[in-house]
């Protein structure tokens, strides 16, 4: 490699492991007069796009083959990671659950939950035939974990 084309390197990568670093983080629970909402803060959305950007980047310069394979799957893994962290969003209000993802949104009025499974880090709101909300909650912090179980509860 070129001198100027190392550092370009060398620089991509720094920016992907900022935006990794920056996109690492707790979700964050707002409480509402009727409810909760988990979601993450844009900042970690953004970090995570940075990452993408540093690993497309590095995967350009990079010239062996073996690396341009490893960056371009860690930038699809950035990619997916700042469409999760842009898109996720978990409503519970006097009308029921919502939970908007990468595929979709999913609504479950209270009056349809038969049944409530909870694993670690994983709440699964089960209704009527196959229809399931389910709530991943391995980025929550314990209190605001404890805070979704008493609101679930409570219904």
């Amino acid at each position: 490699m070129t001198r100027p084309r190392t550092i370009l390197s060398v620089s991509a990568l720094v920016l992907f492991l900022a935006g990794a670093l920056f996109s690492s983080g707790p979700a964050r629970l707002t409480l509402v007069n009727v409810g909760l909402r988990v979601d993450y803060p844009w900042p970690r959305a953004v970090g995570a796009g940075v990452a993408f950007l540093g690993a497309v980047g590095a995967a350009v310069l990079f010239r062996r083959l073996w690396a341009r394979v490893l960056l371009a799957c860690l930038a699809a893994i950035a990619f997916y990671a700042a469409l999760r962290l842009a898109l996720f969003r978990f409503d519970a209000s006097d009308n029921g659950v919502s939970f908007r993802g990468v595929l979709g949104t999913d609504h479950l009025a209270w009056a349809e939950v038969r049944k409530v499974e909870t694993a670690p880090g994983l709440r699964v709101l089960l209704g009527q035939g196959d229809h399931r909300v389910s709530v991943d909650t391995t980025d929550l912090l314990p209190a605001d974990a404890a805070a979704l179980d008493r609101t679930i509860a409570r219904r």
